[in-house]
């Protein structure tokens, strides 16, 4: 018997299972359509947090909204081992919780123990979509079989999520979803789940390729990072700029579309094209691109920075090194450290034990890099070190120069800026500029 849903009216009530960036920004993205919302989250603090109004996710006006989605009861946070109340007509249930990478392993222990947490609620005709990044055939390997075992007829569904971080609202509603489903009831039910919110949806043809075109988007960025880094590690050698070289190659030329070289990182390409290459591995093809491509942008950047610190620091034990821009990126503005160049650059520095003095412009960020120095602004960093990294191109760092030139008797500084965001043609003369690319 067909149980694909003919309407909207199955969706009123949808419960997401993590709350993090992606969970929050997709419950608000509902609550705007007239859906009631119910959030779970193992973190405790997360849950008091937003059921009180505050949340660290930086996206345009969504405080303001959360609070109002609040006070009209449309949206609300328990934790995991709480127990709470469901309609008894069928419901969407949405997993957004993380698949951290364990060495070159997926961890898959958040989603086992979401599946092993809604597991009692779940009734015939329920829609449980995974909205998480995992290898492919975790669907059909992992998700299946749990549901089939509870002997209740639940719709599968995988919809990546695709936003970006600091936009997420906006695109939620503009990008076309990606629905695919473990059969074809499945993937009808998602597509109209989120026709609701997407002003466009594309349906494929099966589970496993809504799991791999996720993987596809992130490694098809770092593959064109990574060759912009990598003509960067020989233009530095060379002697020559590799942005004059990139920026002319492109120039009216329709056949080049070369990105601009910097730190490439973050919570999805730090691991997806791991995952990518893992997923590859399961089926005996190896993914030399792939794989390759995370090697140049993990080591290349890295390599530069530490090459010009040792330089320095084999003279000077005492060097103070600063590191400005400690979320993965900077502009849009995040608080998030999840893959930073920053969190990276200090575990590859960490042999030399060095004294390091982190700035974030966005304010504290989530997950907090542990044992790290925090200044409390800007002009601290440049004040007091000997060295100072700019690792994310905030655009609070062009004011670099003037800032520098404020500071009464200001020792020599090496200024290394990882975006060519600072103008290097106005700097005094007590700093070297030292640019990636």
């Amino acid at each position: 018997m067909s149980i694909v849903r003919e309407s909207r009216d199955f969706d009123q009530e949808v419960v997401i299972v993590g709350v993090g960036h992606v969970g929050l920004t997709l419950a608000m993205a509902l609550c705007r359509k007239g859906f009631t919302v119910l959030g779970i989250d193992i973190n405790q603090r997360l849950v008091s947090d937003l059921n009180s109004g505050i949340t660290h996710v930086t996206e345009q006006g969504i405080n303001d909204e959360l609070i109002g989605y609040l006070k009209v009861k449309r949206f609300n946070v328990v934790h995991t081992k709480a127990n709470w109340s469901r309609s008894n007509k069928p419901i969407t249930f949405i997993l957004t919780v993380g698949t951290p990478l364990v060495g070159s392993q997926m961890d898959l222990t958040a989603i086992k123990k979401s599946l092993g947490n809604i597991a009692p609620y779940l009734i015939d005709g329920d829609l449980l979509i995974l909205r998480s990044t995992v290898a492919v055939g975790t669907s059909r390997e992992l998700v299946k079989p749990y549901v089939d075992n509870l002997n209740k007829r639940v719709l599968i569904a995988m919809c990546p999520e695709r936003t970006v971080e600091g936009n997420a609202l906006v695109e939620i509603e503009n990008l076309p979803q990606v629905i695919g489903g473990i059969d074809r009831e499945s993937a009808k039910s998602a597509e109209l789940f989120f026709s609701n919110i997407c002003k466009k949806t594309i349906l494929l043809s099966s589970i496993e390729s809504a799991e791999l075109l996720k993987l596809a988007n992130n490694t098809y960025r770092d593959l064109m990072f990574a060759y912009a880094n990598e003509l960067t590690s020989l233009a530095e050698k060379i002697g020559i700029s590799s942005r004059e070289i990139i920026n002319a190659a492109n120039h009216d030329y329709p056949r080049s579309m070369i990105a601009q070289p910097g730190p490439s990182g973050g919570p999805c390409l730090e691991k997806d094209p791991w995952i990518l290459h893992y997923s590859g591995l399961q089926v005996g093809v190896e993914m030399y691109l792939s794989k390759a491509a995370r090697t140049v942008n993990e080591r290349s950047t890295y390599n530069f920075v530490k090459d010009i610190v040792k330089n320095i620091w084999d003279d000077n034990k005492n060097l103070k090194l600063g590191i400005l821009g400690l979320s993965f990126k900077g502009s849009p503005q995040v608080k998030d450290s999840r893959g930073s160049f920053s969190k990276g650059l200090i575990d590859f520095l960490k042999p030399m034990n060095l004294d390091i003095l982190g700035f974030e412009p966005a304010g504290e960020i989530e997950p907090l890099i542990p044992n790290l120095k925090i200044a409390k602004d800007l002009t601290q960093v440049l004040e007091e070190c000997n060295v100072v990294i700019v690792a994310t191109n905030h655009d609070s760092f062009k004011q670099i120069p003037e800032l520098i030139k404020g500071l009464q008797g200001k020792a020599a500084l090496t200024l290394v800026d990882m975006w060519s965001l600072v103008d290097s043609s106005v700097l005094p003369d007590n700093v070297e500029y030292k640019s990636w690319g």
